[in-house]
C-alpha cells in the first residue's frame, strides 16, 4: 500500500478492528465495519458513499487519477 501513497492515489482501508491496521495508516480515515450486526451492509454503504464523495471533491481536473 505505501507506493499507491507515494503516488498519490487515494486508499480507502475497510477494517473490522482498528488493531489490524498498521499504526502508519491509523490517520488514513479507516472505515470500520462489524459484520454481525444488523444492517452493517447500509452502514458500510454510506460511508463508503461518503468518503468517496470526500476523495472526489478534493481531486481535480489536472489529477492523472481521475
Amino acid at each position: 500500500m505505501s507506493w499507491v501513497n507515494a503516488i498519490g492515489v487515494p486508499v480507502l482501508i475497510i477494517i473490522g478492528k482498528i488493531e489490524d491496521v498498521p499504526f502508519d495508516y491509523k490517520h488514513k480515515g479507516c472505515i470500520l465495519y462489524n459484520r454481525g450486526e444488523a444492517g452493517c451492509d447500509k452502514e458500510l454503504r454510506a460511508k463508503l458513499f461518503n468518503n468517496i464523495q470526500v476523495v472526489l471533491a478534493k481531486t481535480t481536473s489536472e489529477d492523472p487519477f481521475r
